[in-house]
């Protein structure tokens, strides 16, 4: 059951999409980062020092012929001008507390265009520079079409969110698609009811309460 309590529209929305995708963490990493991670195992790290907070997605995993590294997850529903520092202050006290390699990925589903750096690089001289980068999915872009033929439930309730303009363009008519792609789709019916569960609180990010309560007719 999901727990939303009185916070900023955005954090709820973070809050939800964290524990929507439990349980299919490793899944999520594969498609997106292309990294195929054993023995995933969760961690805990509180950024003390960054602000008084968790990070969403924490896990330890173990690469072949590469060892063990930390993945970090961040779910963004607003841009936040401030992430690259963030992240970058993050992955420090990650790798000072587990002293392992650091992956990090930044799912951006917000409804407006993805204004994010995902890279810093400082040169002051031969012993003096930085280098860091993280990789940001910022899902408005992502293929509506190509998402589809993964034919993956896991995958299907982020179909609202797909082609940030073209659903823009349709409004009601983008959403009606997605919820027609479900009921055809190949999945049991119980996968259908919880991906179409879950892509109706995605649609909450890009489409207007009146469009999205269409969708909750179905698997009632």
């Amino acid at each position: 059951m999901i727990s939303i309590e009185s916070k900023k529209e955005g954090t709820i929305y973070d809050d939800t999409i964290k524990e929507l995708s439990r349980g299919y963490e490793r899944e999520l990493i594969k498609y997106f980062s292309g990294l195929d991670v054993e023995e995933l195992q969760p961690l805990n790290l509180e950024f003390k020092r960054t602000q008084p907070r968790s990070c969403d997605l924490l896990l330890k995993g173990h690469i072949k012929e590469k060892g063990d590294i930390v993945i970090h997850t961040e779910f963004q529903s607003e841009n936040d001008s401030r992430m690259l520092c963030r992240m970058l202050r993050y992955a420090v006290e990650i790798y000072e507390e587990h002293e392992r390699p650091v992956y990090q990925l930044v799912f951006y589903l917000g409804s407006r265009p993805m204004r994010m750096d995902d890279s810093l690089h400082l040169c002051l001289g031969e012993c003096n520079y930085l280098k860091y980068g993280y990789k940001i999915i910022d899902v408005g872009s992502l293929g509506y079409k190509e998402l589809k033929e993964t034919n993956d439930p896991l995958l299907y309730p982020l179909l609202p969110l797909t082609e940030r303009e073209t659903r823009k363009k349709k409004k009601e008519g983008f959403l009606q698609g997605c919820i027609e792609d479900i009921i055809n789709s190949d999945f049991n019916i119980e996968e259908k009811r919880e991906v179409a569960f879950k892509a109706q609180i995605f649609a909450g990010l890009a489409f207007k309460k009146d469009i999205i309560d269409k969708m909750s007719n179905f698997g009632n």
